[in-house]
């Protein structure tokens, strides 16, 4: 039986200290024995965690050797980076992501999945930084029902931590910046038993002072205090047989959002706020064990995990001088999700097959109080609006596919999975004043959902240099319901279900000093959820019909041995098909959907050089952009297009690596996400310039 009861745990983690983001390419270079560098550039590759199989889908796969030496210090650092892809983290510990143009989600189920070792994180926004210590990240676009599954409904971002190995080793790495930044990592693997017990353990610590200014208190709003820690144990027992079991976790504080009212018009490094003692905590734990077992025709995969988070916040809800609105918010949840998978073992030539169950259950308690201040109020005193809600959800999937080769250099893979989830929502709502407590609604609501979601996919390889693809498949992501926000015929909303229709060609050229890689996408939306504002909160409705299509590029070009070139596009084109607006009666048919922008895109030049037998260097510029944002289903709120300039220099040898760094070159000023608060509408701003240095030694 699956436990169904909160457990009060806490432990930690923050992350994140990888640099600049290049994709895998075959493009390698060896400067000196043992080094091996990669540039970049897009895939087509099979869905992740089918390897075995053909069920084609656009991935970016970013390595280990790419990782190394990257840029990265936080999930966010992917946007832009891969084709139409947006991730937003602010200091509220919130982050959102969005693939292909489908809105980023502040909902406890998000449209696109986040796995880290193997391992299904069933609230996306409430997730740490966890990019550290990793071996590979995979982006996949478009619906993932076979390979991964719920919340897949528009695409997976995957990430693989580095396992124990047979020997001992170790790093540690710091960096220094503007507004007093310092990053510390350190990740030691021990051998406990040659080639049969081995243990990695990893963590980093970030901390860095605020760019926003409150004039009023003199203090910064947008502080950074967050670590992360991750422990992993590598067990063969016998041979064909791994089991590793792993736990990590997060502790991530921001000092308050640095949100910025009338963001289009106004300073977006100042704020005038009466209470800046924001208070955001995100605590998680997530222990899991992975059971492997390798047999002459299959494999066996069992993974087991638990997740416990804890979020906390107290902060100013008007945004203004005035002593207005506080919001303080207690959220607890608890996971469980296990899964069994089967993949057939045999050669290309021969068919292939899947099969497996995932099962999850998720609590999640949520306290919320809404302080009205004596300014607002003519009360001498404060009054609380509360709302308490308690979600149950609990699912089971089964799927399985099969790759036929219909040809020589043909496969037909067809997949299909059966979803069901059952939700129940219990909420009561009351006012409190001093020694009183007043009513307000109570209920209890329940639904079930369930979705067949098949996928086809027909792949074929012109010659070993390149090959195309086709696949039709179908997303889905579960009804829910609204605590706040809204009105009581609000208080449910439906399935959201999406059909993708995709091409495209992987392609190399010139012993591979060329890559290209080109996919076409359309993607039908019924019943999308969209967020709309409601007296100062978002709740979810559901959108009639949307479309989003577009293009995805992904160039490499090595004209010389150690000058690399990339180019990385996405494009998508996002309708609100039918869109009534249910409370004002407006019109949204016709709009962009908001929230995304039209495009992104990295062009980047690299060039590396040797300086002795031992040591090597780097020099990197990278011009990376968005297209235009509507932030509203109106499209009156609106972004321009915007560029930032990124540089990068360094050398290293087997040891030591030293890097110098310069983020947003030109301080470009841009708006990263805007919401219509109670009293004002308020934007937050992306990060400005700033300048670093990362050292790292390894033994």
């Amino acid at each position: 039986m699956i436990p169904s009861r909160m457990c009060k745990t806490r432990i930690v983690v923050a992350a994140v200290c990888v640099t600049t983001l290049t994709p895998v390419s075959p493009i390698m270079y060896n400067l000196h024995a043992d080094d091996t560098y990669e540039f970049g550039t897009m895939t087509v590759t099979t869905v992740g965690r089918s390897e075995k199989l053909n069920l084609k889908s656009n991935s970016t796969v970013l390595t280990r050797s790419v990782l190394d030496e990257s840029d990265y210090w936080s999930v966010a650092d992917l946007a832009m980076r891969i084709p139409n892809l947006s991730i937003q983290t602010n200091s509220g510990n919130f982050t959102f992501i969005d693939i292909r143009g489908a809105p980023p989600a502040d909902t406890n189920q998000s449209n696109v999945a986040v796995y880290v070792d193997d391992v299904n994180y069933l609230d996306v926004k409430n997730i740490g930084d966890f990019l550290y210590d990793v071996e590979t990240i995979e982006v996949l676009r478009g619906p993932q029902s076979i390979g991964y599954g719920r919340q897949a409904t528009f695409g997976v971002l995957a990430v693989r931590s580095r396992q124990p190995v047979d020997r001992l080793e170790g790093s540690i790495g710091m960096s220094w910046g503007d507004r007093g930044l310092g990053r510390y990592d350190a990740v030691a693997n021990l051998p406990l038993m040659p080639k049969v017990l081995s243990l990695r353990v990893a963590g980093v610590v970030w901390r860095q002072n605020g760019a926003t200014e409150n004039e009023t208190t003199g203090n910064t709003t947008d502080d950074i205090d967050q670590w992360s820690s991750r422990a992993t144990l590598r067990w063969l027992p016998l041979a064909g047989t791994e089991i590793t079991f792993s736990i990590n976790g997060d502790e991530v504080r921001g000092r308050g959002p640095p949100f910025v009212p009338d963001p289009f018009s106004s300073d977006p490094r100042t704020i005038r706020v009466d209470y800046d003692k924001f208070v955001s905590e995100l605590n998680t734990i997530h222990p899991s064990v992975r059971v492997r077992y390798e047999a002459d025709l299959f494999d066996a995969t069992f993974i087991s995990a638990y997740g416990k988070v804890d979020r906390d916040f107290d902060t100013e809800l008007d945004f203004t001088s005035a002593d207005l609105l506080r919001r303080r918010n207690a959220e607890n949840q608890e996971q469980f999700t296990h899964e069994l998978r089967l993949n057939s073992n045999g050669d290309e030539k021969s068919p292939g097959w899947s099969l497996g169950v995932y099962v999850f259950q998720e609590d999640l308690d949520e306290v919320d109080f809404r302080e009205l201040r004596p300014d607002l109020t003519t009360a001498p005193f404060s009054i609380f609006d509360v709302i308490e809600e308690h979600r149950d959800n609990d699912g089971v999937a089964v799927f399985g596919s099969i790759s036929y080769p219909l040809a020589e250099r043909l496969t037909l893979t067809t997949a299909l999975r059966h979803e069901s989830e059952r939700k129940s929502f219990d909420f009561q709502t009351y006012d409190i004043q001093p020694g009183s407590r007043t009513d307000k609604t109570a209920g209890s609501l329940d639904n079930d959902f369930e979705a067949w979601l098949p996928a086809v996919s027909l792949a074929y390889e012109f010659n070993p240099s390149q090959s195309g693809y086709v696949s039709i498949s179908r997303g889905f992501r579960s009804g829910g319901f609204n605590g706040r926000g809204g009105g009581p015929d609000e208080r449910e909303y439906d399935a959201e279900k999406a059909w993708t229709y995709e091409a495209g060609v992987d392609s190399s050229w010139m012993e591979d000093r060329l890559h290209v890689s080109l996919t076409l996408f359309n993607t039908d939306i019924d019943d999308r959820q969209a967020f709309q504002g409601f007296g100062g909160d978002l709740f979810i409705r559901n959108v009639g019909k949307s479309r989003t299509r577009g293009i995805e590029l992904d160039m490499s070009v090595t004209p010389l041995r150690n000058l690399e070139f990339l180019l990385r596009w996405g494009y998508s084109d996002t309708e609100n098909i039918e869109f009534i607006d249910s409370v004002s009666g407006a019109d949204f048919s016709g709009n962009r959907i908001e929230g995304v922008p039209n495009y992104n895109f990295t062009a980047a030049v690299q060039y590396r050089y040797q300086l002795s037998r031992n040591w090597s260097g780097i020099f990197r510029i990278e011009n990376q952009g968005a297209g235009k944002t509507y932030f509203d289903e109106a499209n009156t709120l609106i972004e321009d297009a915007f560029q930032i300039w990124n540089v990068r220099t360094g050398v290293k040898n087997r040891r030591w690596e030293i890097y110098f760094w310069v983020k947003n070159l030109l301080d470009e000023e841009y708006i990263i996400r805007v919401f219509d608060l109670p009293l004002n509408l308020n934007g937050e701003f992306g990060p400005p310039r700033t300048v670093g240095a990362n050292v790292r030694i390894s033994f």
